[in-house]
């Protein structure tokens, strides 16, 4: 794997500005496609579409999960995850759009995935195409815009990963770090490794396992 693209540490709030930006995407998704033609949408538990309990829209009270691509209720599909309903966690947006059920578009915004001993709040993550963007902790943002096959992760403090291009890996924790790829394949951007929160990951493979049975 190569190492490319931008590391920065300190130059903006990016979580804070990265919210309002995918708080925008999320707006303009649900006014390209309507909420009539999005696979499902899950607002604090209201579910439309595939969004009820074990489908591919999850989200807790006080966040939204939005999927805009493959959610058969009778196999797998792209998935959005928002907020953790056993701690406080609110305003956590996940919005995946596209893929397939071969090469479904995961986000998970907030879910606890990620143990950053911070409370999971105003994390917001977006992709695309096949790619998948984990954000936990408070206000960070997670972004794929282009391409397929990519991995972001925004964990702790204000942190943001961006990225343009397929098949790359970015991480971004800490506090007020960035992980950025702006062109090429195959890259990988990291500043630090987060913990993966094993019961969490466990709970979410199962959820899925029970969407694909259903």
């Amino acid at each position: 794997m190569v190492n490319s693209g931008v590391i920065s540490k300190g130059a903006l709030a990016t979580g804070v500005l990265g919210v309002g930006l995918v708080s925008g995407l999320a707006a303009a998704s649900l006014g390209m496609t309507g909420v009539a033609v999005a696979s499902c949408v899950n607002f604090s538990g209201i579910a439309i579409g595939g969004g009820g309990a074990g489908g591919h829209c999850q989200a807790a009270f006080g966040n939204i999960a939005i999927v805009i691509g493959p959610t058969p209720a009778d196999g797998p599909g792209s998935n959005a995850f928002a907020g953790n309903p056993q701690v406080l966690s609110l305003g956590n947006i996940a919005i995946s759009v596209g893929g397939t059920a071969e090469q479904p578009t995961d986000t998970f915004a907030g879910t606890g995935l990620i143990d950053t001993g911070l409370p999971d709040i105003g994390n917001v993550s977006f992709a695309t195409a096949g790619s998948s963007s984990t954000t936990a902790g408070l206000f960070n943002l997670g972004a794929s815009l282009g391409g397929t096959r990519s991995e972001l992760i925004a964990a702790g403090l204000g942190n943001s990963a961006l990225n343009l291009g397929s098949d790359n890996l970015l991480v971004a924790s800490g506090t007020v770090s960035n992980a950025t790829n702006l062109s090429g394949n195959g890259n990988g951007v990291a500043a630090s490794q987060p913990k993966i929160n094993a019961s969490m990951k466990s709970r979410v493979a199962s959820s899925q396992a029970s969407s694909a049975s259903a």
